[in-house]
């Protein structure tokens, strides 16, 4: 698992111009303030490979130690197609769609791919977000 902390910026953009604790003058926010914001995340990218058959393959601990579902935020996932390329979180077709769930009260993560052979043990990716 690698830390991102480069992909906290687009989140830290969106929380200073957004309704959040942040005051800002004139859409300026001081160092301090966001220096804040970033160590409130945890952003971490896990890994995997998707199942060889049912578009659905189930992970019991693949969250870090003391992330559960109830704090754990997805922010991408991909799983590479068979020609190298990648696709992303709400990819769908007619024989399913990528998505995930996480489970509130454990590290359980699971990952949804159509199913069919080109998605089958196939890499995986995911950004996720530990939220206090």
């Amino acid at each position: 698992m690698k830390k991102s902390y480069y992909l906290l910026i687009p989140i830290i953009i969106n929380l200073i111009f957004s309704q959040s604790a942040i005051k800002t003058d004139n859409t300026r926010a001081s160092f301090s303030q966001i220096k804040n914001v970033i160590s409130s995340f945890e952003i971490l990218e896990i890994t995997g490979t998707t199942g060889k058959s049912t578009g659905v393959v189930d992970y019991e601990n693949k969250l870090p130690e003391g992330w559960k579902g109830k704090n754990t935020r997805l922010l991408n996932l991909e799983i590479q197609y068979i020609s190298g390329h990648w696709y992303a979180l709400g990819f769908e077709n007619s024989k399913g769609r990528i998505a995930s769930r996480f489970d509130d009260s454990s590290r359980q993560f699971t990952v949804y791919f159509p199913n069919q052979t080109q998605f089958y043990n196939r890499p995986w990716r995911a950004i996720i977000m530990k939220v206090k």
